[in-house]
């Protein structure tokens, strides 16, 4: 199996439909930020609603500012894929990177894709293995053989300092806010 840039279609709001929300919101916030989100889900995926990935970024922006995680890979997914804005892999990576934080396992994915093929970030074998370990162990569908590629093209003492990393990784809900 290779790595490919089409690794960024693999994961979806499917799997993001349980992730945590960042710090403690009120409920009615919750809900008001979870609702944007499937609503913007429903706007990019046209279901229910004409397809309307300009509306979709709309409500994941919403949504994202009370820190909805699902909400900011949704925002990743359009950045890298150039859905309703210009494609831009640096925007993809700062909203990955705050999905993946957060312990979503599709950001982690979409993140690790990105640092194997130095998409938006410099190339870096050590933090793609990171990432794929993290949704990895979360069971994010295809993240095992891109963690297994990922360690085939490094050395040793590089997949030993990626296992520390993870051994170390907290999930946060502040970290790398913009």
């Amino acid at each position: 199996m290779r790595f490919d840039r089409c690794a960024l279609l693999v994961a979806t709001f499917l799997t993001a439909a349980g992730a945590p929300a960042a710090g403690p919101m009120a409920p009615a916030d919750q809900e008001a930020a979870g609702s944007q989100s499937k609503i913007g889900l429903m706007d990019e995926r046209g279901r229910g609603v004409p397809g309307d990935y300009g509306e979709a970024r709309r409500r994941f922006l919403k949504a994202a500012a009370s820190g909805d995680a699902a909400a900011e890979f949704g925002l990743g997914v359009l950045s890298a894929r150039g859905l309703g804005t210009p494609k831009d892999y640096v925007e993809a990576e700062r909203w990955f990177r705050k999905a993946a934080e957060q312990g979503l396992a599709a950001g982690q994915f979409n993140l690790g894709v990105l640092y194997a093929h130095g998409l938006g970030v410099a190339q870096d074998y050590v933090l793609a293995h990171l990432w794929f370990s993290l949704a990895a162990a979360q069971g994010e569908e295809g993240a095992k053989a891109a963690l297994d590629e990922a360690a085939a093209r490094m050395a040793p003492s590089e997949i030993a300092e990626a296992e520390r990393l993870a051994n170390d990784w907290k999930p946060s809900t502040w970290a790398l806010r913009l």
